[in-house]
């Protein structure tokens, strides 16, 4: 279960660059499938006095986290970890795959809802660049599977933003992507 732990530490780092401002009364669903209003105003503190960059010193605190297990929401994976939850976590490990959708430790919709909520929004929902070549993804496309395959190790491929991938597309001129085009 050492994924989860990392899951923990990538939803803190999410929320404390992402934070936003204000946030009143959100729908949230619940455990119990139950839709909730759910403050999340404040839902960061200030943290001063540290070397941090401005966006790291928005940061989630243990009073939002028990803001929305009093409405209950599970926030197990949006908790704080000790050392020795780190440790733990070190120590279960595995080079093993990573957690996909579908997968039983894959969060639930609520969970990614709460994140979004307080991520102020920001979250994106993407689809793996190579996404075409399996099923279970919108479907399969040989042609573009083996576009995808043919510029895999290409770098520029890979600096499109993450809801860019698919081949055509240029965020800042809408032309021909610059891995396109170079030699």
């Amino acid at each position: 279960m050492g994924f989860l732990k990392l899951s923990k530490a990538v939803a803190g780092v999410v929320i404390a660059q992402t934070f936003f401002s204000t946030t009143r009364a959100q729908d949230v669903r619940n455990a119990n499938g139950n839709t909730t209003p759910v403050d999340l105003a404040p839902a960061f503190a200030t943290v001063n006095g540290e070397q941090l960059f401005p966006s790291e010193r928005l940061q989630l605190t243990d009073a939002v986290l028990a803001n929305l297990t009093s409405h209950g929401i599970d926030t197990s994976l949006f908790g704080f970890g000790t050392p020795d939850d780190e440790a733990a976590a070190l120590d279960k490990r595995s080079g093993g795959c990573k957690v996909f959708p579908g997968d039983k430790a894959w969060p639930s919709a609520p969970v990614w809802r709460v994140l979004d909520l307080l991520s102020g929004g920001r979250l994106i929902a993407t689809v793996p660049s190579a996404a075409a070549c399996y099923e279970g993804w919108g479907g399969e496309d040989e042609g573009e599977c083996e576009y995808v395959s043919e510029n895999w190790t290409n770098s520029f491929f890979h600096l499109c933003p993450a809801h860019a991938h698919a081949h055509g597309f240029d965020p800042d001129t809408d032309n021909e992507p610059a891995w396109k085009t170079q030699p």
